[in-house]
């Protein structure tokens, strides 16, 4: 047995998906190999090793293989000319090695890694980070914990992590935390000390939703040393329209963008000092966006920082929170985020504080009587105004009535005010029953001790492996991304396009030449003229770079084979 499968290149005509290796010539500018040896060091003696698998897994994220099962339908000696090596791991394979690799419990510290490296490229793109939570349903046998699932509309067994992506809504790190804990306890105990280990002290802007709307979480933020950016959240009162104008912003690689915005100061009792920005809709609304500025940092008597970005572009920034979201749902359904790599589980913490299943319950009693109270109350005020619109009865018979009329009009009128009397009594009897739902919810604690739920198993889903295979899914996105860039919007009418063609491109199959260290790559051309002209742009760039496969001596060379004649 050897460490790990040699990389030995050899001539094969018509290779299947002889593209990926397009993919695999821009691995090393991802560090995915060169950390993950710095931390992993070797796997046990075996033919498949460290560096087998992880291509295996790149290839596989970048062909949209999802699943490890669906190995099984691509021949491996096929996919195994592409990785250098006589034959592709199969499924058996790459689960034991995944369970090697969890014995070590270094995802996490191979992840931060490489964010570190993400961010020493491009530090410009950490002034502004946003952060999401995103939560994945569970669908196995295990009882964990339950969250809300905005996309299902309905309460299930979940997990949550909660994503970092920068200013151009490339991902920078990923953070895991339970469901039970409130984004104002995540943020603070977990996904901030993890921006701090990645981007060090520096001041940065991080931008969320409504759902960090509080005054605790906004005094944690300023006394961590973070700047911020979200959505003012509840009812407000609208600017005056006069304080509104037309501001415009160009930002490069950007089309130009108008907004009507107008901006004033938060000032409200406990609350820091905020930069508040209106923005008007096409539909006459505002939208309040909330920042922090010099001038909360100077009410704070620290040091104020850099000059605060415009008012237009605190805005673009906010809205920008769409590229993260826009993210999430490519990655799920491209690259497969949402899928667990294995259902094993592992002990939680018995003192971890989870939701009461008592509380919820009350919880859920309370939300269902709020609901009851409501609607008696709004058919309440339509008997009410029904009432007051309708004619008062007579003693004697009206002028222009006959007796009849007038005993038929008094009738209605009891029968009127009969029903409007029952329904203030509902009313009442409905408000007693929320009170009382309220005051023992109130009474019951909220969290309590896992070792204390029967609602739930006391383990939670081992993330070992999950991290691991997401660290690869985002350096073959990187990658993707990078050819992407390399092809042009020349080639392309939309982004969505421009990774289709990539798609396209790194499954084509094509010739593989090996003359000594050299390994040409000869592609069969696309379906369509236009598609192939990209193919060859691509092709330019990448031979400019002169790229070597990682860890080999192999000098890659990419060519498009011409049509043959008469076609």
């Amino acid at each position: 047995l050897i460490e790990e499968a040699p990389v030995e290149y050899q001539s094969a005509d018509g290779v299947p998906c002889a593209g990926v290796l397009l993919g695999l010539a821009l691995l090393d500018g991802t560090h995915l190999v060169e950390e993950a040896r710095a931390i992993y060091g070797r796997l046990k003696n075996g033919w498949y090793g460290l560096r087998s698998l992880l291509w295996t897994l790149v290839v596989m994220a970048l062909l949209r293989i999802k699943r490890p099962e669906q190995l099984k339908h691509h021949d491996p000696v096929s996919l195994g000319l592409v990785l250098g090596m006589p034959r592709a791991a199969e499924v058996k394979t790459i689960r034991r090695k995944l369970d090697e690799i969890a014995l070590f419990g270094k995802a996490a510290q191979w992840h931060r890694e490489l964010a570190r490296r993400r961010a020493a490229e491009n530090p410009a793109a950490l002034a502004t980070l946003y952060i999401d939570g995103h939560v994945r349903a569970y669908h196995g046998k295990q009882r964990i914990g339950q969250t809300r699932i905005s996309g299902l509309k309905s309460v299930m067994r979940a997990e949550e992590d909660y994503w970092v992506h920068q200013a151009q809504g490339e991902p920078l790190l990923v953070v895991h935390e339970s469901v039970d804990s409130s984004f104002h306890e995540a943020l603070v105990n977990r996904v901030l000390p993890e921006i701090r280990e990645v981007v060090g002290e520096r001041r940065v802007r991080i931008v969320f939703d409504r759902e960090g709307w509080s005054r605790e979480l906004f005094d944690d933020l300023l006394r961590l040393n973070f700047d911020f950016t979200t959505y003012r959240k509840g009812n407000y009162e609208p600017l005056d329209e006069s304080e509104f104008e037309t501001v415009s912003l160009s930002i490069p690689g950007q089309p130009d963008v108008e907004y009507e915005l107008a901006e004033s100061t938060l000032e409200e009792e406990g609350w820091p000092e905020l930069r508040l920005i209106a923005l008007k809709k096409s539909n006459g609304g505002q939208t309040h966006v909330v920042a922090t500025g010099q001038r909360t940092w100077q009410s704070l008597q620290l040091d104020l920082g850099e000059a605060d970005p415009s008012a237009a572009e605190i805005a673009w920034t906010m809205f920008g929170r769409w590229s993260q979201e826009n993210w999430f749902k490519y990655m799920r359904i491209e690259y497969a985020l949402d899928v667990l790599v294995d259902y094993s589980v592992e002990l939680d913490d018995q003192e971890h504080l989870v939701v009461n299943p008592r509380w919820r319950e009350l919880d859920r009693q309370v939300a269902s009587a709020r609901g009851r109270l409501e609607r008696a109350q709004a058919k309440h005020s339509v008997l009410t105004m029904k009432l007051a619109a309708a004619p008062q009865p007579r003693n004697e018979t009206d002028r222009d009535n006959s007796p009849a009329a007038s005993k038929g009009k008094a009738s209605q009128y009891k029968e009127l005010q009969k029903r409007c009397n029952e329904q203030a009594a509902e009313v009442s009897k409905l408000s007693a029953e929320l009170d009382r739902l309220r005051a023992a919810r109130k009474a019951t604690a909220k969290k309590i001790p896992l070792r204390e739920a029967d609602d739930r198993d006391k383990v939670k889903l081992s993330y070992e492996r999950k991290l691991f295979t997401d660290t690869v899914k985002l350096a073959a996105y990187e990658i993707e991304t990078r050819l992407y860039q390399m092809l042009g919007m020349s080639f392309s009418n939309s982004p969505m396009e421009g990774r289709g063609i990539i798609r396209a491109l790194l499954s084509t199959s094509g010739d593989i030449r090996v003359t000594g260290d050299l390994l040409e790559v000869h592609l069969d051309q696309l379906s369509a003229p236009r598609y192939t002209h990209a193919m060859q742009s691509l092709c330019r760039h990448l031979n400019a770079l002169r790229p070597r496969l990682p860890e080999t001596p192999y000098e890659l060379r990419f060519h498009i084979k011409p049509r043959p004649i008469g076609e």
